[in-house]
């Protein structure tokens, strides 16, 4: 059985290093090798930009091919398949390692052989394969293993115990596989900004390389932390829920919307990175505003944020600190926000109905650095001495007529 750190040290051995290097530093343990690979790939790339710069020449590069398959036959992939891939293409051969990296289990089956050990019909468990959000198989295609039918027969107890029935397990399916989708997509980005601007073959050869780090360093912790996170906000949204109750005015769900002003035409003269550091900085702020108040980003859509507030309070209070904290900042726009509250339908972590679509109607009308509000939200706060409300113009909005709304301030001291 090959040893964890094997594929490290073939892709070391690949990249130039000696052995007496790679044995110093499995001695001193996997973080060593993992430093003394990190240092390898920096060296080689510094090497890469002095060529190119230096000259026209062609830029030296790494045979992706032949690191790919010294980790495939690190990790016990079979001489047969490691040629069937080389003979599809290079995309084919970082394909096949990305699955044996990440997919646990020698053994590759079936679905027809997944139903055949675990008695679920091989329609039904494609039902629940395409709800976590993954592509359709052939019954030819042999990319299942022993985890997936652990989780197919856990699956099949759930539903046999009547505890949940089958259209809320789906639902849960659904909502499970998009964040998790969302967490795998943000995590292979920095893969991906890692290669980018290297030649193809260099980019596969560092891209490997990232992806062997992740699997031996990172990925028990990635998984550990995936659970003590749900864990946390399992309990949070309990709580949450419970002074929603306690503190409702009306029965009713306080909802807000507040978003970048302007930020579509502004991010059209952005690069790749400046944006994505924009949205960063953005959906960070909002995050801790939200979660500071006890509050719940229900989601992100590029420069907006929807979140969901235990209270009228606390609501107001959210926007206001989301426009104050992008006030002085020069590099971003404006923030405005938008909340009401009312009626709503939680389903599968969002929220639909009359509230939501209320304050999502606020903020499009909202000026640059305004907070409006509902006229329920208004009625809630009326005399509150940490807040003044002035009379907005009545507007006809869409699929609410004419509307009877205010724009929030603090109370000057």
């Amino acid at each position: 059985m090959a040893r964890p750190t094997e594929p490290v040290r073939e892709l070391l051995k690949s990249l130039g290093a000696s052995q007496d290097e790679i044995d110093q530093a499995a001695d001193a343990g996997t973080p060593a090798l993992v430093a003394l690979g990190a240092h390898r790939l920096l060296t080689a790339r510094a090497e890469r930009k002095a060529v190119k710069e230096a000259s026209a020449a062609q830029e030296p590069a790494v045979p992706p091919a032949t690191d790919v398959a010294q980790l495939l036959h690190a990790l016990g992939v079979s001489d047969d398949e490691i040629d069937t891939a080389q003979q599809e293409g290079s995309r084919a051969l970082l394909a096949l390692a990305v699955d044996r990296l990440f997919v646990p289990g020698r053994e590759r089956l079936t679905r027809v052989e997944v139903a055949e050990r675990t008695g679920i019909p091989v329609d039904e468990a494609a039902v629940y394969w395409r709800a976590m959000g993954f592509a359709d198989v052939s019954d030819d295609d042999a990319v299942f293993t022993e985890v997936d039918v652990e989780m197919v027969r856990l699956l099949k107890g759930l539903l046999q115990s009547g505890f949940v029935d089958r259209d809320v397990t789906l639902q849960m399916t659904r909502v499970m596989g998009r964040s998790m989708a969302s967490v795998a997509a943000a995590q292979v980005d920095i893969v991906r900004r890692l290669a980018a601007g290297l030649p193809v073959e260099a980019a596969q050869s560092e891209a490997v390389m990232a992806l062997v780090q992740t699997r031996n360093t990172v990925l028990e912790l990635i998984e550990r932390a995936l659970v003590y996170m749900w864990r946390r906000h399992l309990a949070a949204e309990a709580r949450r829920t419970a002074l929603t109750l306690e503190e409702a005015t009306s029965g009713g769900v306080v909802v807000g919307f507040a978003d970048l002003v302007g930020f579509t035409a502004l991010s059209a003269q952005m690069d790749e990175a400046t944006l994505a550091s924009a949205v960063s900085r953005f959906e960070s702020t909002a995050v801790e505003v939200v979660g500071g108040l006890q509050g719940r980003v229900i989601k992100m859509i590029g420069d907006e944020v929807m979140f969901e507030s235990v209270s009228a309070a606390d609501g107001v209070e959210t926007g206001l600190r989301l426009v104050e904290a992008f006030a002085d900042d020069d590099a971003l726009p404006d923030v405005r926000a938008g909340v009401a509250e009312g009626v709503a339908t939680p389903y599968q972590g969002d929220l639909y109905g009359p509230a939501p679509n209320l304050a999502h109607r606020l903020v499009d009308v909202a000026y640059p650095a305004a907070v409006l509000v509902s006229d329920s939200i208004h009625g809630a706060l009326d005399g509150d001495s940490r807040y003044e409300f002035h009379p907005v113009r009545q507007q006809v909005l869409k699929g609410f007529g004419v509307t009877r709304f205010w724009a929030a301030r603090r109370r000057p001291t």
